[in-house]
């Protein structure tokens, strides 16, 4: 039955990044590498300050880290099949890129953009950050509303606050072939720079485009922001039409998908995220029902640890939630390869005091080898009847 619990997927990225990547949330801000971006591209959290959003970052990632995984898994792809993702939700992928699914939105990116930021802001503004090995290559907010949105005001604002941007582009012009209620801009910036095989200065070019969807039904509201540099190959005009056309608003759809770096599953909609910690190799991801609460893990080259550990799968994993300081109340012990079982500790016969404060004192408890991923995937939900099961498992 806990199988069903997922439409579990292969990953969504190439074996080079199934180390995972350092990125934690914890209500704090973290430290992370500055992408330095030529002088006219300054950062979309100018714009959402003028536009009068301002909220602190949540969740940072590294690009030294998929550098590093890059280099780690380079001798990998040598000795043993590269692994060729398919998109899980029944939509053929264009040649070359990936899927990011967050927070009922999702849409193709080149393959190497990867999540580095998220926040959730006030006023229901989601923003997140996609990065290359060197720097931020995409920021992108949308905003939703249970009443319909005053879609023209909101571009206004956006389109006011950028223009000490745009201004300073030498050229610009607009996107076709787009689909219908988007709207794009391609702005070109010429500078200049030190010619590395001649003391003479030779003039480079980098561009910015900013998109807009403009839903028909005034429902979401989604902004778009992208950077290329001098180097960069993709083409601005063809991805931005590659982003609009695969763009898909889950919002009403029973279950939620989320997609990124090597994750790939979905969630009834009712299923809020509420805090992640991601580290190299070990992905957490917290997600909230009115008081119930499910705690779902990720973790990256399972034979490795599992050989050195010389555990089962369902060993190690209550070998680690035993651990964590997330879960106190209940014990948790194997029971076959991969099934588990649970307890409650001694110094909590009549409960925890989170469980009292829920009034949740159940535990469904399970993990899976995925063996095409190399990923041990365990959950823990923490609720209250056996109705509550079905909630998850519809």
């Amino acid at each position: 039955m806990l199988h069903s619990l997922f439409a579990w997927h292969a990953p969504c990225i190439p074996t080079a990044f199934q180390a995972g990547f350092c990125m934690v949330a914890n209500g704090q801000t973290s430290s992370y590498s500055l992408c330095l971006l030529p002088g006219a591209l300054y950062s979309l959290l100018s714009i959402r300050n003028a536009a009068g959003i301002q909220e602190p970052r949540i969740n940072l990632v590294s690009t030294e880290i998929v550098a590093l995984c890059n280099a780690a898994c380079a001798m990998e792809e040598n000795i043993q099949k590269p692994y060729h993702p398919v998109d899980p939700f029944g939509i053929s992928l264009p040649e070359g890129c990936r899927r990011i699914a967050w927070d009922a939105l999702s849409f193709c990116v080149p393959r190497n953009w990867e999540l580095a930021v998220y926040e959730f802001a006030r006023r229901k503004v989601t923003r997140i950050e996609l990065e290359d090995e060197y720097s931020i290559r995409m920021e992108v907010e949308w905003i939703r509303g249970k009443k319909g949105l005053d879609i023209a005001s909101i571009m206004q604002r956006y389109i006011k606050a950028s223009k000490p941007l745009t201004v300073k582009s030498d050229d610009h012009m607009d996107i076709t072939g787009l689909p219908p209620a988007w709207k794009a801009t391609h702005f070109v910036f010429k500078e200049t720079e030190p010619d590395e095989d001649s003391p003479k200065i030779r003039g480079v070019r980098h561009d910015l485009v900013t998109a807009f969807y403009l839903c028909p039904d005034s429902s979401i509201f989604c902004f778009f922001m992208l950077h290329f540099l001098p180097d960069d190959k993709e083409s601005p005009a063809d991805t931005v039409r590659m982003i609009a056309s695969t763009l898909d608003n889950h919002a009403d759809q029973p279950r939620i998908p989320w997609q990124f770096f090597d994750l790939s599953f979905s969630l009834p909609q009712c299923f809020k995220l509420a805090h992640t910690q991601f580290d190299i190799g070990s992905k957490l991801m917290l997600f909230k029902w009115r008081l119930r609460r499910f705690y779902l893990w990720h973790f990256s080259c399972a034979d490795i640890f599992l050989k050195e550990s010389g555990k089962t799968p369902a060993a190690w994993a209550c070998a680690h939630l035993n651990g964590s300081r997330m879960l106190k109340a209940p014990f948790f012990k194997p029971a076959g390869e991969t099934g588990i079982t649970w307890r409650r500790r001694m110094p909590f016969v009549l409960g925890h005091r989170e469980e009292i404060a829920t009034a949740c004192y159940r535990y469904e408890v399970g993990c899976r080898l995925d063996q095409e991923s190399n990923t041990l995937i365990v959950w823990v939900y923490h609720h209250r009847t056996k109705s509550d099961l079905d909630v998850l498992f519809a």
